[in-house]
C-alpha cells in the first residue's frame, strides 16, 4: 500500500471536520494563519503527551495492577485524559486569550476544535502506520470525531468565559461613567474557566474508560455514549452558529437585561453626541479635514485616486488651464501673481519650457531692433545709453577703437 493512501486515510477525517467548523463560523472568519498555528501546536504536543502518559501509566500499573478497575479509572481519567486535554487547554489559552480576533462566542469552539484536531491528526497517523488501514477507518468515525467533540465542549465553556469576562469589564466601565450602580457584579467568568478544562477531561476519560474495559456491557454503553456525543455536539454547533453575534451585541443584550434603565441612558448619550457633533452623526463618517483639495478636477470635487494633501483654498496657478483647475500631471507649486516676463509671448502667459527668471523693467538696448524688443539670438548685454552723432536715431555706428595701435576684433 502506498504512502499516499496511508496519509489520506489518516488526515482526511480531520480535514473534513475542520472545514465543517470553519464554514459554521458565520459572524467573522478567523485568520487562516492563526488557525494553522493552533493546528500545528496541537500536533506538536502529541509526542510529549505520549511520553508523559507512558511514565505515569507505569506508575499506576505498579501501584494498582493492570487488570483492576481502579487502574482503568486512574489510567483513563488521571493520565490520558488529563495530559491530553490539559495540554490542549494550555495551547488554546496561551495563544488566543488576548487575540483581537476573539470577538464572538463561536470563536472559542473554532479555536479549540483546531487544536484538538491537530492533536488527533498526528495521533491518527501513528496508529495507521502501526496497525494498518483498518484501524484508520475505524478511528475515522470514532477517535477523530471524539477529539473534535472534546474540542467543542472545551470551546463552548472557553467562549462563555471570554464573553462573561468582557461583560464584567464593561459593567465596571459603565459604573465609572455613572450609567449604572453595580449591585451584583458579573462573576460567572470565574466559573467557566475551570469548567473549560474539567468537563473535557471527564468526557475524554469516560470515552477511554468504556472502550478499554473488556466487558460487553461497556461496549454497548460506549456505542450509546458515542452516539450521544454525535447528537449533542452537532446540535450545539448548529445552535451556536445560528445564534452567534458579535461580542458587542452579547454585551449590550446582557447588560440591558440586567439594568433596564441602561438602554435609555445610552440613547440619551447618543442624542447628546448627535446634537454636539451633527456632521459626524447625521451622515456617514468621513475622513477628518476632508475639505477642498488643490488637485480636483472641478472646484469642490475630489479627484479620483488623489493623495490626501494639505488643504488650502483654491488659488490661481499660472501653469493651469483655468482658475481652480489644475493642469494634468503638474506638481503643486508656490502661487505668485502673474508678472511680465520679457521672454514671454504675451502679458501673463508663460512661454513653454522657459525657466522662471527674475523680472526687470524693459530698458533700451542699443543692439535691439526696436525699443523694448529683444534681438533674436543675442545675448543680454549691460544696458548703457549711447548717442549716435552721425547715424539715425535707434541705430548704432560701428564701435571705434580708442587705441589705434591695438587691433579690435570684429563684432559678431
Amino acid at each position: 500500500m502506498s504512502l499516499r493512501v496511508f496519509l489520506i486515510v489518516s488526515c482526511l477525517p480531520s480535514v473534513l471536520l475542520m472545514a465543517y467548523i470553519y464554514k459554521k463560523d458565520r459572524v467573522e472568519k478567523e485568520p487562516k494563519k492563526l488557525l494553522l498555528l493552533l493546528f500545528v501546536l496541537g500536533a506538536a504536543i502529541c509526542l510529549p503527551v505520549a511520553f508523559l502518559e507512558s511514565l505515569l501509566g507505569d506508575v499506576y500499573a505498579n501501584v494498582f495492577g493492570k487488570n483492576t478497575i481502579i487502574y482503568q479509572l486512574f489510567e483513563n481519567f488521571l493520565n490520558v485524559a488529563l495530559f491530553e486535554e490539559g495540554f490542549k487547554f494550555l495551547v488554546l489559552f496561551l495563544v488566543t486569550r488576548k487575540s483581537k480576533h476573539f470577538n464572538s462566542l463561536f470563536d472559542g469552539i473554532v479555536y479549540a476544535v483546531f487544536v484538538s484536531l491537530g492533536f488527533a491528526t498526528l495521533e491518527n497517523v501513528m496508529y495507521v502506520f502501526n496497525y494498518g488501514l483498518s484501524t484508520g477507518l475505524v478511528r475515522a468515525v470514532t477517535a477523530v470525531p471524539g477529539h473534535m467533540f472534546d474540542g467543542v465542549i472545551m470551546g463552548q465553556f472557553y467562549g462563555m468565559w471570554h464573553l462573561s469576562r468582557d461583560i464584567s469589564l464593561t459593567e465596571k466601565q459603565y459604573e465609572r461613567m455613572g450609567y449604572i450602580t453595580v449591585q451584583n457584579p458579573e462573576s460567572k467568568y470565574k466559573i467557566f474557566l475551570p469548567l473549560t478544562l474539567l468537563v473535557p477531561i471527564l468526557c475524554h476519560g469516560m470515552y477511554d474508560f468504556l472502550l478499554s474495559t473488556e466487558m460487553t456491557i461497556a461496549y454497548i454503553l460506549f456505542l450509546v455514549y458515542l452516539i450521544g456525543l454525535y447528537v449533542y455536539c452537532f446540535k450545539k454547533i448548529n445552535k451556536l452558529s445560528k445564534m452567534d453575534q458579535h461580542e458587542s451585541g452579547w454585551i449590550l443584550t446582557e447588560l440591558t437585561r440586567k439594568y433596564p434603565g441602561l438602554y435609555e441612558k445610552l440613547q440619551q448619550q447618543a442624542a447628546y453626541a448627535q446634537a454636539a457633533y451633527p456632521n459626524q452623526y447625521a451622515q456617514p463618517m468621513q475622513q477628518p479635514y476632508a475639505q477642498q483639495n488643490p488637485y480636483p478636477n472641478n472646484l469642490g470635487q475630489q479627484a479620483p485616486n488623489a493623495a490626501y494633501p494639505r488643504q488650502n483654498p483654491s488659488v490661481q496657478n499660472p501653469y493651469s488651464h483655468g482658475m481652480g483647475q489644475q493642469a494634468p500631471n503638474v506638481p503643486y507649486q508656490r502661487q505668485n501673481p502673474p508678472v511680465q516676463n520679457p521672454y514671454s509671448h504675451s502679458m501673463g502667459q508663460q512661454a513653454p519650457n522657459v525657466p522662471y527668471q527674475r523680472q526687470n523693467p524693459p530698458v533700451q538696448n542699443p543692439y535691439t531692433h526696436g525699443m523694448g524688443q529683444q534681438a533674436q539670438n543675442e545675448a543680454y548685454p549691460v544696458q548703457n545709453p549711447v548717442t549716435n552723432p552721425t547715424g539715425t536715431p535707434g541705430q548704432t555706428p560701428p564701435a571705434q577703437n580708442p587705441n589705434p595701435n591695438q587691433t579690435q576684433p570684429p563684432m559678431q
